[in-house]
């Protein structure tokens, strides 16, 4: 992605404080190199808050999801 993110015209800066923190977590972190436990837990958030932002942020195609090789 070129430039930043316009989460207030998706509507992403709606909810609690936490749940934009969340998002604004997910979207700093996420760099190919770091997994949403790694996100949660750099947080001190709950992984369960993390992936439904990293979610959110998918749906409107500002994340796309990393399939590591196994």
């Amino acid at each position: 992605m070129i430039g930043e993110p316009q989460l207030g015209r998706r509507g992403l800066y709606a909810g609690s404080d936490e749940e934009r923190m969340a998002r604004l977590w997910v979207l700093n972190q996420s760099d190919g190199g770091a997994s949403l436990l790694d996100i949660a837990e750099r947080a001190n958030m709950p992984f369960d808050l993390i992936a439904t932002a990293a979610d959110s942020l998918q749906r409107h195609e500002l994340l796309e999801e990393l399939r590591r090789p196994r």
